[in-house]
């Protein structure tokens, strides 16, 4: 009798046992493939960070060749200034000596009608 009570109450522990088991196998199971979903989760944000910088590069690249252009407009923008000063400064000296000149013809004009004019009122 006893020992019949004895293998019953072991094959019931060993059922409770295997239970016991089957459910540490489930929680573990569900441990782990909640930590690969946050491992997964997490390569995601780092694939998602790393496209954003890769982004953030390209944009500074532009940038900087955008600031580069703009610096290469300027130069010759004052280059550019700086000949059209000199040209005009060469202009205005032109244009002064052409007066000089014209005021001296017509001086030359004036003195040679002057010269005819006398001549024939002395005639």
């Amino acid at each position: 009798g006893g020992l019949g009570e004895g293998g019953e109450g072991g094959g019931g522990e060993g059922r409770q046992l295997q239970t016991q088991q089957l459910q540490a196998l489930q929680t573990n199971e569900r441990e782990m493939a909640e930590r690969e979903a946050g491992i997964t989760s997490i390569q995601r944000a780092v694939n998602d960070v790393s496209e954003i910088f890769q982004d953030l590069a390209l944009l500074v690249n532009e940038q900087g060749t955008q600031i580069d252009n703009i610096q290469t407009n300027i130069e010759t923008a004052a280059a550019s200034t700086t000949r059209g000063v000199r040209e005009l400064v060469r202009a205005d000296a032109s244009q002064r000596r052409q007066r000089k000149r014209t005021c001296c013809l017509m001086m030359c004009v004036l003195v040679i009608i002057l010269i005819i004019v006398l001549a024939i009122a002395i005639h």
